[in-house]
């Protein structure tokens, strides 16, 4: 019915946010990147930094980039979504590393260093840690499931 009235794009966007799948993986695998903090500009902002300006970029860098204090940073970070500067900064790289993988032919290597990361095993550490399996995985699952909604 939504496929129909709003389109084939609005379609899968409603049954990714509204998706209750068999595997256990956390609904960050399926939520639109950017999804959690778009009613925000302080968010906005943060995001837009870490996504497109500066993927490496460390709390003390974002604070500034913000003109906050880093203090400040921790405190508006902890009251609008309940992470500290550094959980965020890496929340925000590993979605934008998810939209990456979903890219036909994106290797693993280009996607860890775009998202800012130097070292493979770091971006692989994080990217398990907040998805809950490894950039090979989720790509493999990204795929299939993929070519399953087609």
């Amino acid at each position: 019915m939504i496929r129909r009235l709003a389109g084939a794009e609005v379609a899968k966007l409603a049954a990714n946010i509204s998706v209750a799948d068999s595997q256990s993986l956390p609904q960050l695998v399926y939520a639109p990147r950017g999804f959690i903090n778009t009613t925000d500009p302080l968010l906005l902002q943060a995001e837009q930094i870490i996504r497109h300006d500066e993927p490496g970029m460390t709390a003390e860098r974002l604070a500034k980039a913000l003109n906050l204090s880093e203090r400040t940073l921790h405190r508006r970070l902890k009251d609008l979504v309940n992470e500290s500067p550094k959980a965020f900064i890496t929340r925000v790289r590993i979605e934008t590393a998810c939209m990456l993988l979903d890219t036909p032919g994106a290797s693993i290597k280009q996607v860890a260093t775009q998202c800012g990361y130097n070292d493979d095993t770091s971006f692989r550490r994080a990217f398990i840690q907040l998805i809950g399996m490894s950039p090979v995985d989720y790509k493999r699952w990204s795929n299939n499931r993929n070519i399953s909604s087609s």
